[in-house]
């Protein structure tokens, strides 16, 4: 097995450092998956979802994640306990894991839906698993006893904050594997059985079969050999995650709002204009704090920095004198008063010198994944530490 195999003839050198990552994160993940050892100082699970960006931060599954965590995971641990992860009320119900128990060894929760609280599964993961079986008596599986847990999902989980990707491996899909259709680009439909002409694991021959089992034994092999945990290229994942935080509404707005075209960009603006007109436009119930959060991921997104350092003062704000003017609610429009100005907050939105939201991301991965994983396969003993986390 050799990961140079990932580098395709139209790619260039970036897209092909770019495959490597993403081959040797699902590498790791699968061998990580396959241990039955648990370590409370890193008590992972895994999440699996689509890395195709599209400006609406939709997809449409069929990308090949339930190949990998649901046929071929459960293939190699026979022992396993599926949750519908589609099931809106699955982190309501206190009976949720009846049927699990110590010698479960792996726990998949299938097409997690887009609202899905990963919080609620926090402290199965971290800590004991609490199991109340319906008509018995509940019992606990401790921590180093109980199986590792994995998502598979269309969507960017919904509260990416450190706290889940302290616990979080994310593994993303490409669109290679793609279903056509009215909703979706594509012109045609493409899965492993029509490129390989047979299902896959249902028809395996045994030659096949064993094939597989020395790929997973490979994968095992290279994850003992690592020390911290391996990410892939994030770029289209913290892309769809940003277009989730600002919600499609404000999205819309802010591109039309903020257009480079416009003039509202590198200069400053008085922060209660910008908030009046999302609100006039866009419905519901908005807060300062709200918008200013959306704010900040719209312009983390288009790779604009939003309030420069060097024009805030000591408590992290821009603040300024300006003419005293009064809103009416009702036109959108503002109205001058004349007299003494008044003190306004700020925001400054600066694009001149901006750097792209890609090259900041590139810079962040700069690891070469080809060099270590063969040298974990060429190698008796391997001291291969990866220097991301």
């Amino acid at each position: 097995m050799c990961i140079r195999d990932s580098a395709g003839p139209l790619l260039d050198p970036a897209e092909i450092e770019e495959q490597k990552r993403h081959l040797v994160n699902k590498i790791f993940t699968i061998g990580y998956l396959m241990h039955r050892y648990k370590d409370r100082s890193k008590p992972w699970f895994i999440f699996a979802m689509d890395g195709k960006f599209t400006d609406d931060g939709q997809s449409h599954g069929g990308s090949g994640k339930s190949i990998v965590f649901d046929m071929a995971m459960r293939s190699l641990l026979r022992r396993n306990f599926m949750l519908s992860g589609r099931n809106p009320k699955l982190t309501d119900d206190p009976h949720k894991y009846d049927g699990l128990s110590e010698y479960h060894r792996y726990v998949f929760i299938d097409d997690a839906n887009k609202y899905l609280k990963l919080d609620v599964f926090y402290t199965d993961i971290t800590g004991d698993v609490k199991v109340n079986p319906k008509g018995k008596r509940p019992f606990t599986i401790p921590f180093d006893r109980s199986g590792k847990f994995s998502f598979s999902s269309n969507y960017t989980p919904n509260n990416l904050g450190p706290s889940t990707e302290r616990r979080m491996i994310i593994t993303v899909f490409s669109d290679y594997y793609h279903n056509a259709g009215e909703t979706t680009d594509y012109k045609e439909s493409r899965d492993p059985k029509t490129e390989f002409g047979k299902a896959m694991f249902s028809e395996f021959t045994q030659q096949e079969w064993n094939d597989f089992y020395v790929t997973a034994v490979h994968c095992l092999r290279f994850y003992l050999s690592t020390t911290e945990k391996i990410t892939p290229g994030m770029g289209n994942v913290n892309k769809r995650t940003l277009t989730n935080v600002m919600g499609d509404d404000f999205h819309s707005w802010a591109n039309a709002f903020f257009s480079e075209q416009g003039d509202k960009l590198d200069k400053y603006l008085v922060r209660d204009v910008a908030f009046k007109d999302f609100t006039f436009n866009v419905t519901g119930k908005w807060t300062p704090q709200t918008f200013f959060e959306r704010l900040k991921a719209f312009c983390k997104l288009n790779g604009y920095v939003l309030n420069p350092k060097e024009l805030q003062d000591k408590k992290g704000k821009i603040i300024h004198k300006v003419e005293h003017r009064m809103y009416d609610q009702k036109t959108n429009t503002w109205t001058d008063l004349g007299g003494a100005k008044v003190t306004k907050e700020m925001i400054y939105i600066q694009t001149l010198d901006k750097i792209k939201y890609e090259e900041q991301e590139e810079a962040k991965q700069s690891a070469t994944p080809a060099e270590l994983f063969d040298n974990a396969l060429n190698t008796e003993e391997n001291e291969n530490p990866w220097p991301l986390s």
